[in-house]
C-alpha cells in the first residue's frame, strides 16, 4: 500500500519506507530459513553464509536505490506532493 502511495506522490521517503518493509520481510524470511537448517554443522554454516548474503544484498540494494532516487530528485529539483490518504497511511504505520 505504501509503495502505491509513494509512486503516486513521487515521494522518495515514502517509497523507501515501503521498500524497507519488503527488505525486512525478505531478511526475516532468510533468517527463519537459516534457523531451520540446524540438522548438521555443514548445513548450518552453509545456511548462515547464504542468509547473511541475502540480507546484505537486500540492504545494499535499498541503499543504492535511495541514493539514486535522491540524486535524481536533487538534480531535477523535483519535489514530492502528498495527498491526505498518503499522509494517513504514514500515520497508520
Amino acid at each position: 500500500m505504501s509503495l502505491v502511495a509513494a509512486v503516486s506522490a513521487g515521494s522518495i521517503a515514502l517509497l523507501a519506507f515501503g521498500v524497507d518493509s519488503l527488505i525486512e520481510v525478505a531478511s526475516a524470511g532468510a533468517l527463519l530459513w537459516r534457523l531451520s537448517q540446524d540438522a548438521t554443522v555443514a548445513a548450518r554454516e552453509r545456511a548462515e553464509r547464504l542468509s547473511l548474503r541475502i540480507v546484505g544484498v537486500c540492504f545494499i540494494l535499498l541503499a543504492v536505490y535511495i541514493a539514486y532516487e535522491a540524486a535524481v530528485s536533487f538534480l531535477s529539483r523535483r519535489t514530492a506532493h502528498a495527498a491526505l490518504w498518503e499522509s494517513l497511511l504514514l500515520l497508520h504505520h
